[in-house]
């Protein structure tokens, strides 16, 4: 996976510069720092509005920047290219519409947007589900221990219990809240990982 900086990016119309948030790093500090300058040498500076059109480009930026955080790099490419394709095809085929006074263009356009949105939403949710995979394969690897450490261990085990208990109300939460339905995140690798280690599976 191509690596680039988390969001979110904000702009400094004063400098003219797309800020990120660095907690840590080479100087230990938790503040901005300088991800790009934004300038038109050459070419604005020469526009009565060149000044506007820059500040312009930098809130373009940091949008865009935002609009795709949790997406991995590699598969923005591609998502540009298929809603190009689709823009493309739905000018042509809604052509005829339009001259009639129905922006269904615009209609079906907004509807793609938010598909992409719930696609974006989609990824964050797999991600975060990954990682509480990655946990709980973590906690059925001690639960796997003999028993003689597991006593040892006493509050421990209870808290590994509760903690397994909150990740699955999490996920159906989520569910609920994704998809109006708390039972599909029955079918969840985190879910199911986290029922059989209460079982002791």
């Amino acid at each position: 996976m191509l690596k680039y900086t988390e969001g979110p990016v904000r702009p400094d119309y004063k400098g003219g510069y797309l800020l990120a948030h660095c907690v840590g790093g080479s100087r230990l500090l938790d503040s901005d720092f300088l991800l790009a300058e934004i300038r038109g040498m050459g070419h604005l500076q020469y526009l009565p509005d060149g000044a506007e059109i820059q500040d312009g480009n930098l809130r373009r930026l940091a949008a865009a920047w935002n609009a795709v955080q949790g997406i991995p790099t590699e598969d923005i490419q591609p998502m540009a290219e298929e809603n190009k394709h689709f823009k493309t095809t739905l000018r042509e085929i809604c052509a005829p519409l339009n001259k009639g006074g129905f922006p269904i263009e615009q209609v079906v356009s907004e509807a793609v947007q938010e598909l992409l949105g719930e696609r974006k939403r989609h990824a964050e949710l797999a991600e975060e589900n990954k990682r509480l995979k990655d946990e709980l394969a973590l906690l059925k690897t001690l639960t796997e221990n003999d028993e003689k450490m597991s006593l040892e261990m006493g509050n421990d085990a209870f808290r590994m219990r509760v903690a397994l208990e909150e990740i699955i109300t999490y996920n159906r939460n989520a569910a609920e809240d994704q998809h109006g339905d708390p039972e599909r995140a029955e079918h969840w690798a985190c879910v199911k990982t986290a029922r059989k280690a209460l079982k002791g599976e």
